[in-house]
């Protein structure tokens, strides 16, 4: 009876510990893990998207392109993670905005640190230009859509996503102080957790799209979540790309 009782108790501490969060990390050092991420890229004719390691960072770059066939689509090209995040979770990733000019007259371009949810969420910390200003911001696929806009000229930081329950908050650390870009709540937000690294060319009505070069570099990724799965390599190589939309629609 004793043995019992005192195996019942210990189901129950089992059952009601707390587990340590899971990390994930990567510093690109060792080029693109195909473990962690796969690559998604729509090129410019003649300027097609250099997505590799550089110099221990993740680069994401293109020249000036003249491809009128595309001025009226997004240019883009980036990692999505095989991994998914499970639960509560912080993600993190350092920028370098090395090419990063304003739009000549429609659209943005962008530097995208992007969260997509199991329940067609989409949450965004990121940098981008007009044709008038540099600007950081946090953007989701829920009202109010655009959560905030600032002008903002930082080349060198970090961005940072954090979600508890079904809130989302974005960040961006400028090497001085950590800024909250916004937060939002919304069911949309649950579940499984992918991360998107992206840069691109973004269209704009009327158009045309920006057609400049850019050069961003990603490095020192890091997240810290309830839980987190990697596939096995061969589940890796099933993956879709969905839940990546090429376009945002911002106000």
């Amino acid at each position: 009876m004793k043995k019992s009782i005192l195996l019942a108790i210990l189901i129950v501490s089992i059952l009601t510990v707390s587990l340590p969060a899971a990390t994930l990390t990567d510093n690109f050092n060792s080029g693109l893990s195909s473990a962690n991420w796969g690559t998604f890229q729509v090129n410019a004719v003649g300027a097609p998207w250099t997505i590799a390691g550089n110099s221990g960072a993740l680069q994401i770059a293109k020249s000036a392109d003249n491809d009128s066939s595309t001025m009226n689509q997004n240019i883009i090209a980036g990692l999505l993670s095989n991994f998914t995040l499970q639960g509560d979770f912080s993600a993190a990733i350092n920028f370098n905005l090395q090419t990063f000019p304003l739009a000549p007259a429609y659209g943005w371009n962008e530097a995208q640190f992007k969260i997509v949810t199991q329940q067609g969420g989409e949450f965004y910390a990121l940098r981008y230009t007009n044709n008038a200003d540099q600007r950081a911001e946090a953007f989701c696929n829920v009202s109010p859509y655009v959560i905030n806009s600032m002008v903002n000229s930082t080349t060198l930081g970090k961005f940072k996503i954090t979600r508890q329950g079904n809130t989302m908050a974005a960040y961006m650390d400028n090497g001085t102080n950590e800024i909250l870009l916004g937060q939002v709540s919304s069911q949309l937000f649950l579940g499984n957790a992918t991360v998107q690294l992206l840069v691109a060319n973004v269209w704009d009505y009327p158009g045309p799209r920006p057609n400049t070069a850019l050069d961003v570099r990603f490095d020192n990724f890091t997240a810290t979540a309830d839980s987190i799965i990697v596939p096995e390599p061969m589940s890796v190589l099933l993956l879709g790309l969905g839940g990546l939309l090429l376009s945002r629609r911002k106000k």
